[in-house]
């Protein structure tokens, strides 16, 4: 089922990321000695009116600030992080689940008493869940809401985060080990991927223009609200920033993610070359 055909000429690789093939060989050929297997996820999207093919890993999306989440298409839940792992179960469309932790292009998901995995792009963020945050760059956690307070531990890139309450432009986090305070500015959250925003004291939707720390500007208000009275975001866009330089893309760059595209690569035995790497594409009906 998988593109080229048996008999056809693959071109194959020395490592993954090789910028040039190799050499080519009958596919049947390459099949016949494989060694290995791995799953390469990219993700397509745009920026400045152009599209860009980048890896999975390289961009932050909003199921990665994301605790409470819900199954986008009927899909299974696998035993392990892997394409071919075998399925615990089906998972029905809006199934609610809670995410346990992330691992490239999978979350590790608990629904009930069971835990398996399902791939990030099958989730989508439950409206309500706006506790979770994280960091794109190293942050500093503080003893209390002042930039003159101690540091008390520096966070690595991307560490998960959960609000427990705003304190003037701070917020005071946990993590699983440590708690303190962390500017808003330095961090990441559903508010900043969201196109709509729910405000429990007007209860009403606005239109999210942009955070400013502990506000939101929004649209046909002069004034900023505080983020604090926000319990709900909704995203039109599938929503990305970009964590590495890369291509046509600076680090922070914020694009829409247009489609999810996975690649297979082998790893077979060539005489005359040794173990080399070749990709066919995964593409569902």
């Amino acid at each position: 089922m998988l593109e080229p055909s048996l008999d056809s000429a693959v071109p194959f690789y020395k490592y993954t990321d090789s910028q040039f093939p190799s050499g080519q060989a009958r596919k049947l050929d390459l099949m016949g000695r494989t060694q290995n297997v791995t799953t390469e996820f990219q993700l397509k999207v745009a920026y400045d009116g152009k599209e860009v093919d980048v890896l999975h890993e390289t961009v932050f999306r909003e199921i990665q600030v994301t605790e409470k989440a819900l199954i986008k298409r009927k899909t299974d839940l696998k035993l392990l992080p892997e394409m071919g792992s075998r399925r615990l179960q089906w998972l029905e469309k809006l199934t609610s689940v809670k995410i346990l932790s992330l691992k490239g292009a999978w979350a590790r998901v608990q629904i009930k008493n069971k835990s398996g995995y399902v791939l990030t792009t099958d989730l989508e963020a439950d409206l309500t869940d706006t506790s979770v945050y994280s960091n794109l760059a190293e942050t500093v956690m503080r003893k209390s809401a002042s930039h003159s307070s101690p540091a008390t531990v520096r966070l690595f890139p991307r560490t998960r985060l959960s609000l427990v309450k705003i304190e003037g432009a701070f917020g005071l986090f946990q993590t699983q080990t440590q708690k303190g305070y962390v500017h808003l500015s330095d961090v990441i959250g559903r508010s900043d991927f969201a196109d709509l925003g729910w405000h429990q004291k007007d209860r009403k939707w606005y239109e999210v223009r942009y955070r400013n720390g502990a506000q939101l500007s929004v649209r046909g208000k002069i004034d900023r609200l505080n983020l604090s009275d926000f319990t709900a975001f909704k995203s039109k866009k599938n929503r990305g920033v970009i964590t590495q330089t890369q291509k046509d893309l600076q680090m922070g760059s914020r694009v829409e993610i247009l489609e999810a595209i996975a690649h297979r690569w082998n790893e077979s035995y060539i005489k005359g070359h040794g173990l080399v790497w070749w990709k066919t594409d995964l593409k569902e009906k």
